[in-house]
This record gives structure tokens, sequence and C-alpha cells, in this order.
């Protein structure tokens, strides 16, 4: 299939002489929108040449303009198909019930709006990004951005969340560096499950795999929806009752520097703060402490 920006560079359309440059518009409806503004180059032709190279340009931009309506026919195409395969992910919706409405058949109506494209704009073996076509409840057209985790797409909760509680009555948290936030921060043991692995099971492997405890008894607290304007993932969390201590092997994709166990009053403070405070080699360091599944694990666990 011919791509655009090869066909933007075309030696045809690149010899056009600068009196007749020309601003070329790609609509929504082929793709997200596409402009393109060619450099001027000082060159001389005659009447016969230049007939030439606009025929040959026009032939080109034809075929570009072919090609993304292709593409577009094709993307919508699978994202029906999306949709009616992954009922799990919910209803389409009823706008007039002050519902987000999913209307797959005004996509193009919507694109051309909007100028973005709309279905699986990105993915990989981890998660989808779906641009939705929605009527909100007002009677305005738009466009949601959603985060699918690719594990979701089994009906089965994404991770788990496990706050370790050791035998004094502490509560043990891992120090680790998050990408996303470039930064360490104190945080509960937590992870993706594994295809056809249930939450407590998930659960229990990854606190063990990250701090090296191992439990005897896990208390369900509840689930939590880390992003609900942004994902559909639900987290399960759960107060992990300690019992033993194994040798740690995190994953080679974590950073996680430390494990320590802190009051429960130590915690709290932290949170109210912002930060923990330990000492390490003889000195006091500060370290965030922005966990949300901790906040509403301890939440839970007081109402409970």
């Amino acid at each position: 299939m011919l791509r655009i920006n090869s066909l933007l560079r075309s030696p045809f359309l690149q010899t056009l002489p600068v009196k007749h440059r020309v601003h070329y518009k790609f609509t929504p409806s082929f793709s997200s929108h596409v402009r393109t503004c060619f450099r001027p180059r000082k060159i001389s032709l005659n009447p016969k040449k230049f007939f030439k190279v606009s025929f040959f340009a026009a032939l080109t931009l034809f075929s570009a303009t072919q090609t993304l309506a292709l593409c577009a026919e094709e993307r919508h195409e699978k994202y029906r198909n999306f949709i009616n395969q992954h009922p799990q992910l919910g209803s389409l919706g009823d706008a007039s019930k002050g519902e987000i409405q999913i209307v797959p058949n005004r996509m193009e109506e919507i694109e051309q709006k909007y100028g973005r494209s709309i279905g699986i704009v990105a993915e990989n073996r981890y998660l989808k990004l779906v641009e939705d076509p929605v009527l909100f409840p007002s009677g305005t057209l738009g466009i949601y951005l959603r985060v699918i985790p690719a594990n979701s797409l089994d009906g089965t909760v994404v991770g788990a969340a496990v706050i370790p509680v050791l035998p004094d009555g502490s509560i043990a948290l891992v120090r680790s560096y998050r990408h996303a936030l470039r930064n360490f921060g104190y945080e509960v043991p937590r992870g993706n499950l594994k295809k056809g692995e249930k939450p407590e099971e998930g659960a229990v492997r990854e606190a063990t795999e990250e701090t090296g405890y191992t439990f005897k008894q896990l208390v369900y607290l509840g689930s939590m929806a880390p992003d609900s304007g942004l994902t559909n993932a639900l987290v399960p969390i759960y107060l992990g009752i300690v019992d033993g201590q194994v040798n740690a092997s995190p994953e080679d994709s974590e950073a996680i520097s430390d494990v320590r166990a802190f009051t429960i009053t130590e915690i709290r403070e932290g949170i109210l703060r912002g930060y923990l405070i330990h000492e390490k080699d003889g000195k006091k360091i500060q370290t965030p402490i922005q966990d949300p599944f901790l906040t509403f694990g301890l939440f839970q666990a007081d109402l409970k």
C-alpha cells in the first residue's frame, strides 16, 4: 500500500515551480488531517513539461486519496468488530438517558468534524488505545479516548494489590522507581494478573516476588478504578497477613530499591505531608507516598 509520506516526497511534486505552489489538504474522512506545503524551488519549466508534471502530481494525489479512504474503511471495520466481539467492555449506552453513547454509525461524520482518526489508534501486547465516536447527553458529537488493558478483554480484572501486615502490626511498603513519574515512591506491592490467574493468586505472587514475604491469609478490602475517566481497569485490594519470608525475586523490568516496614501512624502522617522519611547511611531520606491503592485500602480497612 502506498504511504502518504512517500507520496508527498514524490519527485514529480517536488519539481513544481514557485508560482504554482499548492496547499494540499486531505479531509479527515480519509485520515486525521494531513496538510503539507511543498518547499518552493527556483526552476524553469516549459509549458509541456509543466503539463506533464501536473498530470503526474494529480495522479499521485488521487492514488493517495484512494489509499487513505481504504485505510479509513479498514480502521472503521476493525473498530466495529472489536466493539461487537467484546460486550464485556460495556453497552453502547443511551444519550437520552444521560449516558455517553458510543455511535459507530457516525464515525465518518465525527472524523470530518474534529479531524481525528477514530478506532483503535495504537496497540501492543499490554493495552489498546481506542478513540470512540460518542454522543454526549447534551446532544454534542465527540471523541472519547479509552485505554483498554489487553488482559481485561477476557472478562477478568487486570491486576491486584496487597497491603502486607507484619506480625508486629506494621505495614511493609516497597520503594519503587516509576518510569511515568520519573521518581521513587513508596507503594504497596501490586502487578498485572497472568492469563487464567485468579486475583488472589496474582496478588500473592506479586507481593512475594516484590517483598519476599509469604502470606497465611488474604482479606479482600474492595476493588478500585485507578482512573475511571481513562481506563476500564479494576484492581482488587487485599490485606495480606504475613507468616514468613523468602528471597524476593522482582522482575527485570522493576526498579525496587528497598522494602521497609512502617507503623500505621507513620504512614498516615506520611500521606498527609506527601512523603515518608527513613534513614540510610546516617542520612534522612524523604520519599513521596502518593499510592492510591494504599490510601483506598487503608480507608476500606478502617470501614471494615
